[in-house]
């Protein structure tokens, strides 16, 4: 009898493995797939193990290159606001268009604005707005 045991045992450790390998075996349909927080997790288990299986200089590489990538990206969105925010303000509430460089096609802009009274309004709106998110 505990030879059986140990048999059927040895048997179920086998499919086990099998099927973390290939997938489940009965018919019992597909495992559900595990949610983001739980895959969330293994990968920053995965990335933990990395990083303290690398070496010193693999670690500085991998992190120069994520502070890079995302110093880009932040570079990308600044530049982009800027230009929306310029379009915005100046172009339609001012009604004055921005030259350009001669190597973004050299718009010479308009001579003044439309509305030149909205200036002094435009200048004082983005003050509050530093003002407000310097939290004074």
């Amino acid at each position: 009898m505990a030879a059986a045991l140990q048999q059927l045992a040895k048997s179920a450790g086998e499919v086990a493995r099998l099927e973390r390998r290939v997938g489940p075996l009965s018919g019992d349909g597909p495992r559900p797939r595990p949610s983001r927080t739980v895959r969330a997790r293994a990968a920053a288990a995965g990335a933990a193990r990395w990083v303290s299986a690398a070496s010193y200089l693999k670690k500085w590489i991998v992190l120069g290159v994520v502070i890079g990538a995302v110093a880009g990206l932040g570079a990308i969105v600044f530049f982009e606001a800027l230009v929306a925010c310029t379009h915005l303000f100046l172009g339609v509430l001012a009604g004055y268009q921005v030259p350009t460089p001669a190597g973004e096609g050299g718009f010479p802009g308009s001579g003044s604005p439309a509305r030149p009274w909205s200036l002094p309004l435009i200048a004082g709106f983005g003050a509050l707005l530093a003002r407000q998110a310097d939290g004074a």
